[in-house]
């Protein structure tokens, strides 16, 4: 029969105000006795047959078998779909574009049906203390004692998990078709019958001891136990020949593992993993075998080119701990097995080429720098270690400029490769490096702020998409101009000298870096803020205008014009500002020396000879 709901469901999405579109689908269920459906976690009524549902549109349905039935099948649109424990099934809706009018068709079956097999289980004494689960979908049996028939599903349901009720107790022992234990896993034991197989399950100990035996491979394995205890007491004599533990009670071995390396521990002959201790519930003779060394220490060889430019730590560098005493040439070095490691970092100002090892006629290992720039070596008995190092020698410069860091008010970082930091400032930035720099890490966070970044002019992007982490390598004269502020303009810049102007006694650059030879005609575009130092020699003088307008120098001379607007810089000869100065001139004068400081407002006349900058020009006084 075929139910309608959607009237109901599209007036309910409606009041919650769903932004998603709906879809209608049908959901055909073989039989609503067994199973019950959900939209989005809310339980829906259905029946048998065909159910119309709305669903939103990337929502799901829930199926779920109920208590006594599985899911035998689940198909959206033909397309069988994951069945978890043969009892749960999650069905995504997607667009209504490829979802509308989809079929999810329910095939479910009992319990009983699709369990193809069974075994017998005799509980032996308690059955208060045993329980027996179902693999894939998790059920509990109930038992009794003796006999009690468990049907399974072949496919879905095996192994059966066979553990004690009482969480820190343990059964005595499994056995299947009375042929012997079945192995244990821990406390529990899994087991995976045959149609027609008998297991049998003892839960109590019985009241006997069992020989439990160690085996020391040589007197150093003996000493590397600390302790031994039988359910919380201290006993002395486990290593004896006639030491017992009665069924059922607990030994634990407790090793020093501060003094001694375990390099093997079995029991009964298998190898089992132990970290400073171990415990088990002796339910039979039992052998433990140890073999074990006391911890020593390390020699090797510590060889540097040169000690004053690294420095070595006793572990990781974080730790802190220096190995101090270390000098040129060939350094003994000795360190206890159990922290056998040493870790090699350039101090500031110099760089390590090559860290390598070898160990007598063996190859030679070369190491990497880890994320801290630390070189790791965990040293072996004989190791020669060498370390070759240099001495940086920034003999490259770059510009960076940075319009405003404030407007980075979060966070603002400028690093090298090895991680040492660039401090910069607003405003232009000479950065000095040399190859093994590249490339820098750069990034801002701030409240308000825009990213962009331009390498010699050209847009540059960042290391992901909308990002700002960015990563640079630098050639000698590059400029990186980073604005946080604004999408920077682009204005027309044009230089021209006079024919009167000696343009070998000047220098232009722009950005602080880039020369401008041809001052004839030059005429580009540049960024916004870029800046045009024009420098002439000490003995020469010119004058400066940008678009007409005269601009007074720097104090030592030199000129800088900021580019804002379309701009047109002239330089004209001014050499005959430059000569002696006369005795006996009453005109006012602001005097400065080349240091920037005021000498004197009036009576330059006396003062002592040298040049100086006089009303904005310079001037020779002899």
């Amino acid at each position: 029969m075929r139910r309608i709901y959607s009237l109901f469901l599209v007036a309910l999405l409606t009041l919650v105000g769903f932004s998603a579109n709906a879809v209608n689908v049908i959901v055909d269920v073989d039989d609503a006795e067994r199973v019950s459906v959900s939209v989005n976690y809310t339980e829906q009524t259905v029946e048998t047959g065909e159910n119309n549902l709305v669903v939103a549109e990337y929502a799901s349905l829930q199926i779920k078998a109920k208590d006594g039935y599985f899911l035998s099948k689940v198909t959206k649109k033909g397309i069988d779909q994951y069945i978890s424990s043969l009892t749960y099934c999650n069905v995504y809706i997607n667009t209504s574009d490829e979802d509308e009018g989809a079929i999810i068709k329910v095939t479910s079956t009992s319990a009983d049906e699709a369990r193809d097999g069974y075994c017998t289980i005799k509980v032996l004494d308690d059955a208060s203390n045993v329980q027996v689960q179902r693999s894939g979908t998790y059920t509990t049996i109930d038992l009794a004692v003796g006999e009690n028939i468990v049907k399974y599903s072949s496919n879905m349901e095996l192994p059966l998990m066979i553990a004690p009720k009482q969480y820190g107790t343990q059964l005595y022992n499994v056995t299947l078709n009375g042929t012997g234990s079945v192995t244990k896993q821990g406390s529990n034991w899994r087991v995976s019958p045959a149609t027609g197989d008998v297991i049998e399950i003892t839960a109590n100990f019985p009241d006997i001891d069992f020989p439990v035996h160690f085996s020391f491979a040589n007197e150093e394995s003996a000493q590397a136990i600390s302790g031994v205890t039988v359910d919380g007491v201290s006993v002395d004599n486990y290593a004896a020949a006639d030491f017992a533990v009665k069924a059922g009670k607990t030994i634990a071995i407790a090793f020093n593992a501060n003094d001694y390396s375990i390099d093997k521990f079995t029991v009964n002959g298998t190898t089992t993993s132990v970290y400073g201790s171990y415990e088990q519930v002796i339910s039979a003779e039992t052998t433990f075998g140890v073999t074990a060394h006391k911890y020593g220490s390390i020699k090797a060889k510590l060889n540097l080119d040169n000690a004053s430019n690294v420095v070595v730590y006793k572990g990781y560098s974080y730790n802190n701990v220096i190995y101090e005493g270390l000098h040129d040439g060939d350094n003994e070095i000795e360190l206890p097995e159990t922290s056998a490691m040493i870790a090699i970092k350039a101090v500031s100002g110099s760089f390590i080429n090559s860290v390598t090892s070898v160990v007598g006629d063996a190859e030679p290992v070369s190491y990497t720098a880890d994320y801290n720039n630390s070189y790791n070596v965990t040293i072996s008995e004989g190791m020669v270690i060498t370390v070759e190092t240099g001495t940086i020698v920034r003999d490259k410069k770059a510009i960076v400029y940075v319009d405003d860091k404030t407007a980075a008010d979060y966070h603002f970082n400028f690093e090298r490769h090895d991680r040492s930091q660039v401090d910069l400032q607003s405003g232009y930035n000479v950065v000095e490096f040399y190859d093994a720099d590249n490339p820098f890490a750069f990034a801002w966070y701030g409240s308000q702020l825009v990213s962009n970044v331009y390498l010699n002019g050209v847009l540059y992007g960042p290391m992901y998409d909308g990002g700002t982490s960015y990563e640079a390598s630098f050639a000698d004269g590059d400029v990186l101009k980073i604005y946080l502020t604004c999408v920077p303009a682009t204005y027309n810049l044009s230089i021209a000298a006079d024919g009167d102007v000696d343009t070998s006694k000047l220098a232009v650059l722009l950005d602080h870096i880039t020369a401008v030879d041809q001052l004839d005609a030059y005429n580009n575009s540049v960024l916004q803020g870029t800046e045009v130092l024009i420098t002439p020699d000490e003995d020469y003088n010119v004058t400066v205008k940008a678009n007409g307008e005269v601009v007074e120098p720097q104090v030592d001379g030199s000129v800088i014009v900021a580019v804002n607007a379309d701009t047109n810089i002239t330089l004209h000869n001014a050499s005959e500002g430059v000569g002696s100065i006369v005795a006996g001139d009453n005109a006012e004068k602001v005097v400065y020396n080349l240091q920037g400081i005021r000498v004197n407002s009036d009576n330059v006349d006396i003062l002592p000879a040298g040049i100086y900058i006089v009303n904005g020009k310079k001037v020779v006084v002899r």
